[in-house]
């Protein structure tokens, strides 16, 4: 059997790895393609392009522009691969929202391959355009949906859906999120954990903000009998140097290279930006703020062509706030001071944000999502064949 895994972003990088190793129990001596990254190479993936540099947070709605020459490259490379080798099936995972086009060019060149293809991860226009739902509902021989309402809504678009739920909680079980280490805080210590994001263009819009959010937390609470730390979470080398050189003379601030998971698990309250992030920190039940910044243009269109009701994951599986949302100029560092401080108390607030994050995870399909996307591959070929 022959598959083709396909993204180009870090979160699809990171999910095509652990389907690819899901795929590999289930039938041995398969053979895996694919263009994504680091994460999918090491897991046994013969991955031949990357276009993770397209995944450009400022460029939202422009990449097909800037990028114009890389991508028709990209796409070339693809489609010669597919006549080549001629694979059972095809997986798309991610290439969500800015790169959705993309998504949708390599799903057409492979249906004229005669190749089928799935989308794993796919984009969540259902939560606000039924004709793009419709669109992508026409272009995937299978949608394997991770949340209940995307199920329902690409169903009604008339797409054959897998329901397989969501495998970050299969990959939380299975440590992933860095290299493990040391304690990152002391016994009397109290965490604030910062996730600023995983993009180029996050950083330059969130560290600005989080530096003024740590400075207030800094100033207006510092109890007598608690020594509060500032961590602050990123991806590679480049970005940890970023990251400190952009908060250099904050008090109680350290940089931490991956260890995502050590991260939410030694939090006691956490302040990130939008993303799947947000979800594996609900999963960790973990309360905190979610803050969100963009170009002024990108934020207008969002809101005029897309009218999202939540930005958090965590908040639209639960079809209500019940992580605290501040969206560009609504962010209000002393605002959400407060809100840190409560946490950090303990307050009814807090607790009750704690209990609606248990029942996050009811909503989500349990364990096994890992296993059901894979099964779901494998037995389509199968069937086909």
């Amino acid at each position: 059997m022959k598959v083709i895994l396909v993204t180009g972003e870090v979160s699809g990088d990171r999910h095509g790895a652990f389907l690819a190793e899901a795929l590999a129990r289930i039938e041995p001596g398969i053979s895996i393609y694919g263009i994504g990254g680091p994460m999918m190479k090491s897991a046994g993936v013969s991955v031949f392009a990357d276009i993770s540099s397209l995944n450009a947070f400022q460029y939202r709605y422009l990449p097909r522009l800037l990028f114009k020459k890389k991508l028709k490259r990209i796409v070339g490379e693809y489609s010669d691969f597919l006549l080549r080798e001629r694979p059972d099936i095809a997986v798309l995972i991610g290439l969500a929202d800015d790169t959705t086009y993309v998504a949708m060019r390599m799903a057409q060149v492979t249906r004229d391959a005669g190749v089928p293809v799935f989308y794993y991860f796919a984009p969540h226009v259902w939560m606000w355009s039924d004709r793009k739902t419709k669109r992508v509902a026409q272009r995937f021989d299978r949608i394997l949906t991770v949340f209940p309402q995307e199920e329902a809504a690409y169903k009604e678009a008339g797409s054959k859906t897998v329901f397989v739920g969501h495998p970050i909680i299969d990959e939380i079980q299975a440590g992933d999120g860095g290299v493990k280490g040391p304690p990152l805080k002391q016994k009397g210590e109290k965490a604030v954990v910062f996730f600023p994001g995983s993009r180029e263009g996050e950083l330059r819009y969130h560290l600005p903000v989080m530096r003024r959010i740590i400075r207030e937390i800094d100033t207006a609470y510092r109890p007598p009998d608690v020594k509060i730390v500032f961590l602050v979470s990123a991806l590679n080398d480049r970005f940890k140097e970023r990251i400190e050189d952009r908060l250099w003379g904050l008090r109680g601030v350290r940089v931490v290279q991956g260890r995502a998971y050590d991260l939410m698990e030694c939090a006691d309250a956490v302040v990130t930006s939008s993303g799947t992030i947000t979800l594996e920190i609900a999963l960790h039940e973990k309360p905190g703020i979610i803050i969100y910044r963009v170009p002024w243009i990108t934020y207008l269109i969002g809101r005029t062509l897309l009218g999202f009701r939540y930005i958090g994951m965590p908040n639209v599986i639960m079809e209500k706030r019940i992580v605290p949302e501040f969206l560009q100029g609504e962010i209000d560092s002393k605002m959400i001071g407060r809100i840190v401080k409560g946490i950090l108390e303990n307050t009814e607030q807090a607790r009750e944000m704690k209990r609606d994050l248990k029942l996050l995870k009811e909503r989500l399909g349990g364990s096994g999502a890992l296993n059901r996307a894979a099964r779901a591959i494998v037995e389509y070929v199968r069937h086909k064949r």
